[in-house]
């Protein structure tokens, strides 16, 4: 399969691929992993068919293969996985004042929402642990589903500028995986999310580690595939 990541950022970088970015209504800054999913209950074709008030219903578990493919644990504290699919993804990551254009913008270039898959592991104990994300999304194989599933993945993970990131990722070798880091100053910080974006794209998946240790990145990239 072509390398989705590396195919959309050498797009951005000629200036001939911004529907990735520009065509995508805005997603919200504040949301990305461990924060709730704004769904409500609807029934038109928009709607996410469960629950999605976590501190009542726990964590969703809308693509339990791909939490499957995320470490349990990282340098020795554990880990929780959770994970969500199509229009439940989709309202996870943007105001809900934008789902009409979403709706509109899926309708009009044929994307199969069903392709568009997300997990995200995080720290267990809040208290104690420091920020640590490892998110992944599944690679589509419809280009228009995958230019819009790769936006979407770069505002959950906190990404400030997705117009213009591509310019600052560098390339690296961590774990003996070819990745790239995003630097922390292009990345959301607050009391949930600290550090860089370390970037692993397998070709199938697209990978985001989020911390301020390079231990840590090197501990859960060694348990990728």
């Amino acid at each position: 399969m072509v390398r989705i990541a590396i195919v959309l950022i050498a797009a951005l970088v000629a200036g001939c691929g911004t529907a990735a970015t520009s065509r995508a209504p805005t997603a919200e800054p504040s949301a990305r992993a461990m924060a709730e999913p704004t769904a409500t209950a609807s029934s038109d074709s928009t709607a996410c068919g469960h629950a999605t008030d976590m501190a009542e219903a726990g964590y969703p578990h809308d693509a339990p293969d791909l939490e499957a493919l995320l470490p349990e644990g990282v340098r020795g504290r554990q880990l929780d996985r959770w994970s969500l699919d199509g229009w439940c993804w989709i309202r996870e990551g943007v105001f809900e004042s934008a789902i009409n254009e979403w709706k509109l913008m899926v309708e009009e270039e044929s994307v199969d929402v069903m392709q568009m898959r997300y997990a995200v592991a995080g720290r267990s104990n809040v208290a104690n642990d420091p920020p640590y994300f490892v998110h992944v999304m599944e690679a589509p194989t419809h280009d228009a589903t995958a230019e819009l599933a790769f936006s979407l993945f770069l505002g959950n993970i906190g990404v400030l500028d997705v117009a213009t990131f591509n310019k600052d990722l560098e390339l690296a070798t961590v774990s003996g995986k070819e990745i790239w880091i995003l630097d922390a100053e292009f990345m959301a910080q607050d009391e949930h999310q600290a550090g860089s974006a370390y970037l692993y794209d397998t070709g199938d998946l697209i990978y985001a580690v989020i911390t301020d240790d390079e231990a840590w990145a090197a501990d859960a990239l060694s348990q990728l595939e």
